[in-house]
């Protein structure tokens, strides 16, 4: 695996990456039996001033009068009006091709929406509005990454076409895997350059385990290092980053440093080429050649793999298993 080098991209201020996160997998399975389909009675009339830098424009819901309130779309519960104007916000968007609905069969959901492949924001992106909830006192929203929400509520769609710069596409691989460390990507569409955050930040014993969430910070400083080896600097390369909890953060301090990032599917050489390299490390790791790719697997099949792969790890080389994970501990 190729080692970074080259000066590393300057954080402009302090890291946001202290922020607590919400990831959308964490949301899921909590919109159940303590929803009440009850809305409350009547509606202010409302004006939206967005929250953050990317608009202080106070904007009318209503035309006859209005009460101003600052819709934060960083937080989870909203009210009935911050609500109807962030899904008239996204029918909006939906009318211009930008996203599609995505329509489920679950009594408890206001609306969904996802990208439209090719139209700036990916299929990758989506935002789930459920029902009034009586408990939370609000309507619940879980959204992938709310800075695509935000630009889609201020109506920035001109944000959505990508600069004509060349492209540095971010994966992960090994997340799902029960043994050894995870492995980060970088690729110019030429090559792929790789690093490592060793098991240890996976583990429940140790400085750097896995409640601190060490793990984080150690991914997106490796990540930051691979930027480097292409000398990658905002004006010269955009960014394409996977999903995913672990990326999160890095494609926020991404952003933070001014970087064009967007969320998207990563297919081709480096997707390919990463999971061969994950597997090669594998094997040098605990000795047999055991790693499964879970996107070429049915469900079902990556269960039973995952098993095999966890008792040949208490068989074999405990010390390399993500004891961490509450799946595998049993806490």
């Amino acid at each position: 695996m190729a080692a970074a080098s080259g000066p590393l991209p300057q954080r402009l201020g302090p890291s946001p990456r202290s922020h607590p996160l919400r990831p959308s997998a964490h949301a899921f399975g909590t919109h159940n039996k303590s929803l009440e389909r009850t809305r409350p009675a009547g509606r202010d009339n409302l004006k939206v001033a967005l929250a953050g830098p990317l608009s202080s424009t106070v904007i009318p819901l209503f035309d006859n009068g209005a009460t101003e309130v600052k819709l934060d779309l960083t937080k989870s519960v909203f009210t009935t009006p911050e609500t109807d104007f962030i899904i008239e916000r996204l029918k909006q968007a939906s009318d211009r091709g930008l996203v599609v609905e995505k329509p489920e069969n679950n009594p408890y959901l206001l609306a969904a929406y996802s990208g439209v492949e090719g139209e700036g924001i990916s299929p990758k992106w989506n935002v789930k509005v459920y029902d009034f909830n009586k408990k939370r006192k609000g309507h619940s929203l879980v959204c992938v990454d709310p800075y695509i929400l935000r630009k889609l509520v201020d109506g920035d769609y001109d944000s959505f076409i990508p600069p004509d710069l060349p492209v540095l596409r971010i994966d992960d691989a090994g997340w799902g895997f029960p043994l050894c460390g995870v492995m980060i990507g970088v690729s110019d569409g030429l090559d792929v350059q790789t690093a490592i955050v060793p098991v240890e930040f996976f583990r429940s014993d140790g400085e750097n385990n896995f409640r601190t969430k060490r793990y984080l910070s150690r991914y997106m400083d490796s990540a930051l290092q691979l930027l480097g080896f292409y000398r990658a600097s905002p004006g010269k390369y955009r960014i394409e980053i996977c999903t995913g909890f672990v990326n999160q953060p890095l494609r926020e301090e991404l952003r933070h440093l001014g970087y064009d990032a967007r969320v998207e599917e990563i297919k081709g050489l480096l997707q390919e080429r990463l999971e061969d390299l994950y597997r090669e490390y594998v094997i040098g790791e605990v000795g047999s050649d055991i790693y499964y790719d879970p996107k070429k697997m049915e469900k079902s099949e990556i269960s039973l793999r995952y098993s095999e792969c966890l008792e040949y790890g208490k068989k074999h080389c405990p010390d390399k298993i993500k004891t961490g994970w509450k799946a595998i501990s049993g806490d």
